[in-house]
Protein backbone atom coordinates (compact mmCIF):
# COMPACT_ATOMS: atom_id res chain seq x y z
CA UNK A 1 0.00 0.00 0.00
CA UNK A 2 1.56 3.50 -1.17
CA UNK A 3 0.63 6.99 0.11
CA UNK A 4 0.16 9.80 -2.76
CA UNK A 5 2.38 12.51 -2.29
CA UNK A 6 1.28 16.31 -1.22
CA UNK A 7 4.16 18.06 -1.48
CA UNK A 8 4.14 21.66 -3.15
CA UNK A 9 6.85 22.50 -5.83
CA UNK A 10 9.32 25.51 -5.17
CA UNK A 11 8.34 26.92 -8.41
CA UNK A 12 4.43 27.02 -7.05
CA UNK A 13 5.17 28.28 -3.61
CA UNK A 14 7.21 31.27 -5.65
CA UNK A 15 4.24 32.22 -7.71
CA UNK A 16 1.65 32.06 -4.59
CA UNK A 17 4.43 34.30 -3.06
CA UNK A 18 4.42 37.24 -5.82
CA UNK A 19 0.69 36.80 -6.10
CA UNK A 20 0.43 37.38 -2.32
CA UNK A 21 3.02 40.27 -2.58
CA UNK A 22 1.60 41.68 -5.34
CA UNK A 23 -2.01 41.79 -4.36
CA UNK A 24 -0.76 43.62 -0.86
CA UNK A 25 0.95 46.13 -3.27
CA UNK A 26 -0.64 47.10 -6.06
CA UNK A 27 -3.45 49.59 -4.16
CA UNK A 28 -0.37 52.06 -2.90
CA UNK A 29 1.96 51.50 -5.78
CA UNK A 30 -0.97 52.58 -8.20
CA UNK A 31 -1.58 55.55 -6.07
CA UNK A 32 2.21 56.90 -5.68
CA UNK A 33 2.77 55.98 -9.71
CA UNK A 34 -0.32 58.08 -10.67
CA UNK A 35 0.70 60.79 -7.95
CA UNK A 36 4.45 61.14 -9.08
CA UNK A 37 3.15 61.35 -13.19
CA UNK A 38 0.68 64.05 -11.73
CA UNK A 39 3.61 65.82 -10.18
CA UNK A 40 5.96 65.15 -12.99
CA UNK A 41 3.27 66.45 -15.53
CA UNK A 42 2.77 69.85 -13.69
CA UNK A 43 6.69 70.44 -13.27
CA UNK A 44 7.17 70.00 -16.45
CA UNK A 45 4.27 72.18 -17.79
CA UNK A 46 5.23 74.82 -14.94
CA UNK A 47 8.92 75.19 -16.45
CA UNK A 48 7.39 76.06 -20.14
CA UNK A 49 4.93 78.77 -18.42
CA UNK A 50 8.08 79.93 -17.14
CA UNK A 51 9.94 79.94 -20.06
CA UNK A 52 7.30 81.57 -21.94
CA UNK A 53 6.77 84.29 -19.54
CA UNK A 54 11.17 84.71 -19.55
CA UNK A 55 10.51 85.14 -23.21
CA UNK A 56 7.79 87.75 -22.89
CA UNK A 57 9.78 89.56 -20.41
CA UNK A 58 12.98 89.58 -22.54
CA UNK A 59 10.64 91.25 -25.70
CA UNK A 60 9.27 94.14 -22.96
CA UNK A 61 13.01 94.63 -21.86
CA UNK A 62 14.27 94.80 -25.78
CA UNK A 63 11.52 96.74 -26.90
CA UNK A 64 12.03 99.52 -24.03
CA UNK A 65 15.84 99.15 -23.74
CA UNK A 66 16.62 99.60 -27.60
CA UNK A 67 14.02 102.40 -27.52
CA UNK A 68 12.35 101.80 -30.54
CA UNK A 69 10.57 105.09 -30.78
CA UNK A 70 13.40 106.77 -30.84
CA UNK A 71 14.81 104.74 -34.22
CA UNK A 72 14.55 107.29 -37.23
CA UNK A 73 15.06 106.90 -41.37
CA UNK A 74 16.71 109.17 -43.12
CA UNK A 75 16.28 109.18 -47.06
CA UNK A 76 18.02 111.81 -49.00
CA UNK A 77 16.73 113.06 -52.80
CA UNK A 78 20.00 112.22 -54.61
CA UNK A 79 23.92 110.70 -54.59
CA UNK A 80 25.35 114.11 -53.94
CA UNK A 81 24.71 113.64 -50.18
CA UNK A 82 24.62 109.90 -48.08
CA UNK A 83 23.12 110.51 -44.65
CA UNK A 84 23.71 108.44 -41.59
CA UNK A 85 21.99 108.35 -38.53
CA UNK A 86 24.31 108.12 -35.67
CA UNK A 87 22.17 108.85 -32.42
CA UNK A 88 18.54 109.82 -32.06
CA UNK A 89 18.21 112.57 -34.47
CA UNK A 90 14.81 114.93 -34.00
CA UNK A 91 12.47 114.45 -37.42
CA UNK A 92 12.97 116.97 -39.36
CA UNK A 93 14.08 118.34 -43.07
CA UNK A 94 16.82 119.43 -44.47
CA UNK A 95 18.49 121.19 -47.78
CA UNK A 96 21.69 120.58 -48.19
CA UNK A 97 24.03 122.70 -50.77
CA UNK A 98 27.78 121.00 -51.48
CA UNK A 99 30.11 124.29 -52.65
CA UNK A 100 33.12 121.85 -52.97
CA UNK A 101 34.77 118.75 -51.91
CA UNK A 102 38.06 117.81 -50.02
CA UNK A 103 40.94 117.18 -51.81
CA UNK A 104 44.38 115.69 -50.77
CA UNK A 105 47.38 118.04 -51.85
CA UNK A 106 49.63 116.73 -54.86
CA UNK A 107 51.97 117.93 -56.43
CA UNK A 108 54.69 116.33 -59.10
CA UNK A 109 57.92 117.18 -60.29
CA UNK A 110 58.84 118.11 -63.87
CA UNK A 111 59.83 115.29 -67.01
CA UNK A 112 63.10 113.85 -66.18
CA UNK A 113 65.15 111.71 -67.67
CA UNK A 114 65.25 107.96 -66.65
CA UNK A 115 69.02 107.87 -66.61
CA UNK A 116 69.21 111.33 -64.34
CA UNK A 117 71.23 110.94 -60.99
CA UNK A 118 70.54 112.74 -57.97
CA UNK A 119 72.21 113.49 -54.58
CA UNK A 120 74.06 113.89 -52.35
CA UNK A 121 71.86 116.13 -50.51
CA UNK A 122 68.75 116.27 -47.69
CA UNK A 123 65.14 116.81 -49.05
CA UNK A 124 62.94 117.79 -45.74
CA UNK A 125 59.39 117.29 -46.65
CA UNK A 126 56.42 118.86 -44.15
CA UNK A 127 53.13 117.86 -44.40
CA UNK A 128 51.19 120.69 -42.31
CA UNK A 129 53.09 121.14 -39.07
CA UNK A 130 54.68 117.65 -38.86
CA UNK A 131 58.17 117.34 -41.09
CA UNK A 132 60.83 114.14 -41.86
CA UNK A 133 63.88 114.80 -43.39
CA UNK A 134 65.44 111.59 -45.95
CA UNK A 135 69.08 111.35 -47.15
CA UNK A 136 69.73 111.44 -50.70
CA UNK A 137 73.07 109.67 -51.66
CA UNK A 138 75.24 110.60 -54.76
CA UNK A 139 73.53 109.13 -57.66
CA UNK A 140 70.41 108.02 -56.74
CA UNK A 141 67.62 107.24 -59.31
CA UNK A 142 64.29 109.01 -58.93
CA UNK A 143 62.82 105.71 -57.94
CA UNK A 144 65.61 105.11 -55.07
CA UNK A 145 63.88 108.98 -53.27
CA UNK A 146 60.57 107.48 -53.65
CA UNK A 147 61.25 104.18 -52.11
CA UNK A 148 63.01 106.25 -49.57
CA UNK A 149 59.96 108.69 -48.69
CA UNK A 150 57.42 105.83 -48.42
CA UNK A 151 60.18 103.85 -46.32
CA UNK A 152 60.90 106.77 -43.77
CA UNK A 153 59.57 105.77 -40.02
CA UNK A 154 58.93 109.23 -39.86
CA UNK A 155 56.47 109.80 -42.87
CA UNK A 156 53.54 111.93 -41.22
CA UNK A 157 51.22 110.58 -43.90
CA UNK A 158 52.91 111.42 -47.73
CA UNK A 159 52.86 108.71 -50.59
CA UNK A 160 55.62 109.08 -53.77
CA UNK A 161 55.20 107.02 -57.01
CA UNK A 162 56.70 107.12 -60.34
CA UNK A 163 55.05 108.30 -63.16
CA UNK A 164 56.70 106.83 -66.36
CA UNK A 165 55.80 108.18 -69.97
CA UNK A 166 57.41 108.37 -73.52
CA UNK A 167 60.55 111.27 -73.02
CA UNK A 168 61.01 110.20 -70.03
CA UNK A 169 59.41 110.10 -65.94
CA UNK A 170 57.82 112.46 -62.75
CA UNK A 171 58.10 111.61 -59.32
CA UNK A 172 54.15 112.39 -58.00
CA UNK A 173 54.14 113.46 -54.16
CA UNK A 174 50.18 113.36 -52.58
CA UNK A 175 49.19 114.01 -48.93
CA UNK A 176 47.43 111.15 -47.36
CA UNK A 177 45.10 113.40 -45.79
CA UNK A 178 42.75 116.08 -46.96
CA UNK A 179 42.34 119.47 -45.71
CA UNK A 180 43.48 122.77 -46.47
CA UNK A 181 45.92 122.60 -43.68
CA UNK A 182 47.68 119.48 -44.74
CA UNK A 183 49.73 121.38 -47.69
CA UNK A 184 52.95 119.52 -49.10
CA UNK A 185 56.21 121.57 -48.58
CA UNK A 186 59.65 120.14 -49.88
CA UNK A 187 63.19 121.53 -49.22
CA UNK A 188 66.10 120.62 -50.50
CA UNK A 189 69.72 121.05 -49.18
CA UNK A 190 72.34 120.25 -51.61
CA UNK A 191 74.91 121.81 -54.32
CA UNK A 192 72.77 124.47 -56.67
CA UNK A 193 73.34 122.82 -59.39
CA UNK A 194 72.31 119.29 -58.30
CA UNK A 195 68.98 117.75 -59.95
CA UNK A 196 67.80 117.45 -56.55
CA UNK A 197 66.89 120.69 -56.43
CA UNK A 198 64.07 120.08 -58.86
CA UNK A 199 62.43 118.60 -56.11
CA UNK A 200 61.68 121.96 -54.29
CA UNK A 201 58.63 122.59 -53.54
CA UNK A 202 57.22 125.77 -51.58
CA UNK A 203 52.99 126.68 -51.84
CA UNK A 204 53.32 129.84 -53.10
CA UNK A 205 55.19 128.73 -56.26
CA UNK A 206 52.05 127.39 -57.73
CA UNK A 207 48.55 128.23 -56.51
CA UNK A 208 45.33 126.61 -58.26
CA UNK A 209 44.45 123.13 -59.68
CA UNK A 210 45.34 124.07 -63.61
CA UNK A 211 49.03 123.82 -64.57
CA UNK A 212 51.17 123.48 -67.23
CA UNK A 213 54.37 120.75 -66.82
CA UNK A 214 57.57 122.03 -68.03
CA UNK A 215 60.26 119.51 -69.55
CA UNK A 216 63.54 119.47 -68.78
CA UNK A 217 64.19 122.82 -67.20
CA UNK A 218 65.49 123.42 -63.27
CA UNK A 219 61.61 124.44 -62.15
CA UNK A 220 60.37 122.92 -58.76
CA UNK A 221 58.02 120.74 -58.39
CA UNK A 222 54.51 121.77 -59.41
CA UNK A 223 51.26 121.66 -57.49
CA UNK A 224 48.27 119.56 -59.36
CA UNK A 225 45.92 119.08 -56.73
CA UNK A 226 45.11 121.88 -54.27
CA UNK A 227 44.80 121.18 -50.48
CA UNK A 228 40.80 122.44 -49.39
CA UNK A 229 38.11 121.22 -47.62
CA UNK A 230 34.63 120.18 -48.32
CA UNK A 231 32.37 122.94 -47.87
CA UNK A 232 28.40 123.33 -47.87
CA UNK A 233 25.40 125.12 -47.12
CA UNK A 234 22.30 123.50 -44.72
CA UNK A 235 19.14 126.19 -45.44
CA UNK A 236 20.84 128.07 -46.88
CA UNK A 237 21.66 129.64 -43.89
CA UNK A 238 24.71 128.05 -42.22
CA UNK A 239 28.15 127.09 -43.98
CA UNK A 240 29.76 123.98 -42.81
CA UNK A 241 33.47 122.88 -43.45
CA UNK A 242 35.57 120.12 -42.70
CA UNK A 243 39.01 118.59 -43.40
CA UNK A 244 37.17 115.59 -44.92
CA UNK A 245 33.98 114.90 -47.19
CA UNK A 246 32.68 113.79 -44.32
CA UNK A 247 30.49 116.64 -41.93
CA UNK A 248 29.83 115.70 -38.13
CA UNK A 249 28.40 117.31 -35.27
CA UNK A 250 26.76 119.87 -37.10
CA UNK A 251 23.54 118.25 -37.06
CA UNK A 252 22.57 115.83 -34.14
CA UNK A 253 22.58 112.80 -34.84
CA UNK A 254 23.40 112.68 -38.31
CA UNK A 255 26.16 112.32 -39.84
CA UNK A 256 26.56 113.79 -43.87
CA UNK A 257 29.00 111.71 -46.41
CA UNK A 258 29.49 114.31 -49.35
CA UNK A 259 30.08 112.36 -52.54
CA UNK A 260 29.70 115.27 -55.78
CA UNK A 261 29.47 119.11 -55.47
CA UNK A 262 25.71 120.77 -56.09
CA UNK A 263 25.76 121.64 -59.99
CA UNK A 264 24.66 124.33 -61.34
CA UNK A 265 20.73 124.83 -61.40
CA UNK A 266 20.93 121.59 -59.51
CA UNK A 267 18.42 121.91 -56.66
CA UNK A 268 19.78 121.29 -53.62
CA UNK A 269 19.61 117.60 -51.66
CA UNK A 270 16.62 116.84 -49.65
CA UNK A 271 17.64 114.95 -46.54
CA UNK A 272 14.84 114.44 -44.28
CA UNK A 273 14.66 112.75 -40.84
CA UNK A 274 11.64 110.48 -39.92
CA UNK A 275 9.96 108.44 -37.52
CA UNK A 276 10.91 104.61 -38.26
CA UNK A 277 6.93 103.28 -38.03
CA UNK A 278 7.93 100.03 -38.91
CA UNK A 279 10.33 99.06 -36.34
CA UNK A 280 7.83 100.31 -33.79
CA UNK A 281 5.13 98.55 -35.14
CA UNK A 282 7.05 95.25 -35.17
CA UNK A 283 7.73 95.41 -31.88
CA UNK A 284 4.31 95.41 -31.17
CA UNK A 285 3.43 92.68 -33.08
CA UNK A 286 6.19 90.57 -31.29
CA UNK A 287 4.68 91.24 -27.96
CA UNK A 288 1.07 90.60 -28.65
CA UNK A 289 2.44 87.55 -30.72
CA UNK A 290 4.35 86.85 -27.48
CA UNK A 291 1.13 86.92 -25.22
CA UNK A 292 -0.98 84.93 -27.12
CA UNK A 293 1.61 81.67 -27.35
CA UNK A 294 1.41 82.44 -23.81
CA UNK A 295 -2.56 82.13 -23.71
CA UNK A 296 -2.78 79.25 -25.84
CA UNK A 297 -0.21 77.09 -23.29
CA UNK A 298 -2.32 78.01 -20.40
CA UNK A 299 -5.28 77.14 -22.08
CA UNK A 300 -4.37 73.75 -23.79
CA UNK A 301 -2.80 73.31 -19.75
CA UNK A 302 -6.15 73.23 -18.14
CA UNK A 303 -8.78 72.94 -20.95
CA UNK A 304 -10.80 69.37 -21.07
CA UNK A 305 -9.73 67.60 -24.50
CA UNK A 306 -13.17 65.97 -25.88
CA UNK A 307 -10.93 63.43 -28.51
CA UNK A 308 -8.76 61.98 -25.05
CA UNK A 309 -11.24 62.32 -22.49
CA UNK A 310 -9.11 63.59 -20.47
CA UNK A 311 -8.84 67.16 -18.39
CA UNK A 312 -5.27 69.38 -18.94
CA UNK A 313 -2.67 68.64 -16.28
CA UNK A 314 -3.23 71.95 -14.44
CA UNK A 315 -6.85 72.03 -14.55
CA UNK A 316 -8.69 73.72 -12.21
CA UNK A 317 -5.43 75.15 -11.35
CA UNK A 318 -5.19 78.20 -9.31
CA UNK A 319 -1.61 79.44 -10.53
CA UNK A 320 -3.18 79.89 -14.39
CA UNK A 321 -6.43 81.89 -13.34
CA UNK A 322 -3.94 84.22 -11.07
CA UNK A 323 -1.92 84.57 -14.36
CA UNK A 324 -4.63 85.24 -16.81
CA UNK A 325 -6.34 87.78 -14.11
CA UNK A 326 -3.22 89.56 -13.75
CA UNK A 327 -2.79 89.85 -17.76
CA UNK A 328 -6.49 90.68 -17.96
CA UNK A 329 -5.96 93.38 -15.06
CA UNK A 330 -2.96 94.68 -16.82
CA UNK A 331 -4.88 95.08 -20.66
CA UNK A 332 -7.73 96.85 -19.62
CA UNK A 333 -6.46 99.09 -17.24
CA UNK A 334 -5.48 102.41 -18.12
CA UNK A 335 -2.35 104.14 -18.25
CA UNK A 336 -2.18 107.32 -16.19
CA UNK A 337 -0.24 110.37 -17.84
CA UNK A 338 -0.68 113.78 -19.31
CA UNK A 339 -1.74 112.41 -23.00
CA UNK A 340 -5.24 112.28 -22.48
CA UNK A 341 -6.15 111.08 -25.92
CA UNK A 342 -3.69 107.43 -25.54
CA UNK A 343 -4.22 105.65 -22.45
CA UNK A 344 -5.31 102.37 -23.26
CA UNK A 345 -4.74 98.98 -25.77
CA UNK A 346 -7.99 99.50 -27.21
CA UNK A 347 -7.30 103.45 -28.50
CA UNK A 348 -4.45 101.71 -30.14
CA UNK A 349 -6.56 98.95 -31.79
CA UNK A 350 -5.60 96.42 -29.26
CA UNK A 351 -8.07 94.45 -27.71
CA UNK A 352 -9.09 90.84 -26.70
CA UNK A 353 -10.88 88.13 -28.58
CA UNK A 354 -13.45 86.36 -27.50
CA UNK A 355 -11.04 83.44 -27.68
CA UNK A 356 -8.77 85.15 -25.12
CA UNK A 357 -5.97 86.13 -27.19
CA UNK A 358 -4.88 89.70 -28.54
CA UNK A 359 -5.45 91.11 -31.79
CA UNK A 360 -4.75 94.02 -33.54
CA UNK A 361 -6.95 96.45 -35.72
CA UNK A 362 -4.11 98.26 -37.81
CA UNK A 363 -6.15 100.73 -39.04
CA UNK A 364 -6.69 102.21 -36.17
CA UNK A 365 -2.79 101.01 -35.08
CA UNK A 366 -1.11 102.70 -38.29
CA UNK A 367 -3.32 105.71 -37.57
CA UNK A 368 -2.08 106.50 -34.14
CA UNK A 369 1.53 105.61 -35.63
CA UNK A 370 1.45 108.56 -38.22
CA UNK A 371 -0.53 110.63 -36.07
CA UNK A 372 0.35 110.58 -32.24
CA UNK A 373 3.83 108.66 -32.50
CA UNK A 374 5.28 110.52 -29.83
CA UNK A 375 2.10 110.11 -27.56
CA UNK A 376 2.75 106.08 -28.18
CA UNK A 377 5.74 106.78 -26.66
CA UNK A 378 4.98 108.24 -23.78
CA UNK A 379 2.42 105.97 -23.63
CA UNK A 380 4.62 102.48 -24.22
CA UNK A 381 8.08 104.28 -22.85
CA UNK A 382 6.62 106.47 -19.83
CA UNK A 383 7.75 105.37 -15.93
CA UNK A 384 4.61 104.51 -14.98
CA UNK A 385 4.06 103.55 -19.22
CA UNK A 386 2.68 99.92 -20.44
CA UNK A 387 5.95 98.76 -20.89
CA UNK A 388 7.01 99.35 -17.45
CA UNK A 389 4.01 97.74 -15.96
CA UNK A 390 3.79 94.66 -17.85
CA UNK A 391 7.21 93.89 -17.18
CA UNK A 392 6.55 94.53 -13.25
CA UNK A 393 3.57 92.22 -13.61
CA UNK A 394 5.73 89.27 -15.34
CA UNK A 395 8.78 89.68 -12.55
CA UNK A 396 5.73 89.45 -9.72
CA UNK A 397 4.89 86.04 -11.51
CA UNK A 398 8.32 85.04 -11.69
CA UNK A 399 9.67 85.73 -8.66
CA UNK A 400 11.04 83.08 -5.54
CA UNK A 401 7.42 84.32 -3.92
CA UNK A 402 5.23 84.09 -6.49
CA UNK A 403 2.63 81.25 -7.29
CA UNK A 404 3.87 79.69 -9.71
CA UNK A 405 7.52 79.13 -7.32
CA UNK A 406 5.24 78.36 -4.51
CA UNK A 407 3.55 75.68 -6.37
CA UNK A 408 6.73 74.75 -8.03
CA UNK A 409 7.48 74.12 -4.06
CA UNK A 410 4.67 72.92 -2.83
CA UNK A 411 4.87 69.98 -5.42
CA UNK A 412 8.59 68.92 -5.48
CA UNK A 413 8.03 68.66 -1.09
CA UNK A 414 5.10 66.08 -2.26
CA UNK A 415 7.05 64.44 -4.65
CA UNK A 416 9.98 63.81 -1.95
CA UNK A 417 7.20 62.65 0.59
CA UNK A 418 5.90 59.94 -2.30
CA UNK A 419 9.69 58.87 -2.83
CA UNK A 420 9.80 58.03 1.01
CA UNK A 421 6.41 56.61 0.77
CA UNK A 422 8.08 54.03 -1.83
CA UNK A 423 10.95 53.19 0.03
CA UNK A 424 8.80 52.31 2.78
CA UNK A 425 6.52 50.56 0.37
CA UNK A 426 9.30 48.28 -0.97
CA UNK A 427 10.68 47.80 2.24
CA UNK A 428 7.56 46.16 3.84
CA UNK A 429 6.57 44.32 0.60
CA UNK A 430 10.39 42.90 0.93
CA UNK A 431 9.20 41.93 4.32
CA UNK A 432 6.25 40.70 3.69
CA UNK A 433 7.80 38.39 1.33
CA UNK A 434 9.97 36.65 3.87
CA UNK A 435 7.21 35.99 6.23
CA UNK A 436 4.89 34.48 4.00
CA UNK A 437 8.16 32.48 2.66
CA UNK A 438 8.86 31.78 6.16
CA UNK A 439 5.29 30.50 6.55
CA UNK A 440 5.20 28.21 3.35
CA UNK A 441 8.15 26.48 4.40
CA UNK A 442 6.78 25.51 7.48
CA UNK A 443 4.43 24.42 5.98
CA UNK A 444 6.24 22.27 3.51
CA UNK A 445 8.27 21.02 6.26
CA UNK A 446 5.27 20.11 8.58
CA UNK A 447 4.08 17.96 5.31
CA UNK A 448 7.33 16.43 4.91
CA UNK A 449 7.08 15.15 8.16
CA UNK A 450 3.09 14.14 8.11
CA UNK A 451 4.08 12.41 4.14
CA UNK A 452 6.96 10.33 6.30
CA UNK A 453 4.89 9.52 9.32
CA UNK A 454 1.65 8.10 7.11
CA UNK A 455 4.23 5.98 4.85
CA UNK A 456 5.44 4.24 7.65
CA UNK A 457 2.12 3.87 9.18
CA UNK A 458 0.98 2.19 5.75
CA UNK A 459 4.14 -0.33 5.77
CA UNK A 460 3.47 -1.61 9.38
CA UNK A 461 -0.25 -2.47 8.30
CA UNK A 462 1.21 -4.22 5.37
CA UNK A 463 3.25 -6.77 6.83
Amino acid sequence: MNAGSIKINTGDIDFIINRIVEAERLPKQQYIDRELSNISSSISAYAQILELLHQMKDLVESFRQKKAFSARNINTSDKNVLAILTNDAVEAKYSINVLQLAQKHKIISNLVSKKEKFGPGIVQIQLNQKQFSIKVRPNSKLTDIMEQINKSDNNPGIQSSIINEIKGQRLLIASNISGEENVITIKVNTHFRNSLNKLNYHNHVQKGTSTKLKEGTNLSMIQVQQARNSKATIDGITTISNPENIIENSIFGVKFILKSTTKENEPETEVEVTHNEKKVLKSIEELVESYNQLYKKLKAFEEFNPKTGKSGVLASDNVIRNINSNFKSLFSSKIESDNKEIQSLTELGITTTRQGTLEINYDILNKQLKTNFNKLSNFFNGNQGFLRRTENTIENMMKITGAIRVREKSLMKKNHRLLDEQLTLDHRMKALEKRTRAKFTLMQNATNKMEYQLSGMINMMSR
